[in-house]
């Protein structure tokens, strides 16, 4: 598993945490669902995913 991998991993995981917490405040699978939603969105929007291979 490349660095890109392991980072990406990093990240969805860390997601799913922060939706976890989100959603056992708010008791809610929804809000969990809404929060690893936007969680990942966002990390796609800022480049911290990186998808797809890097072409040389």
């Amino acid at each position: 598993m490349g660095a890109r991998q392991k980072l990406n991993s990093a990240y969805v995981n860390g997601a799913l945490i922060l939706a976890m917490v989100v959603g056992v405040g708010c008791e809610s699978l929804t809000a969990f669902i809404v929060a690893v939603l936007f969680c990942i969105a966002s990390s796609l929007y800022t480049g911290d995913l990186r998808v797809g291979s890097r072409r040389r």
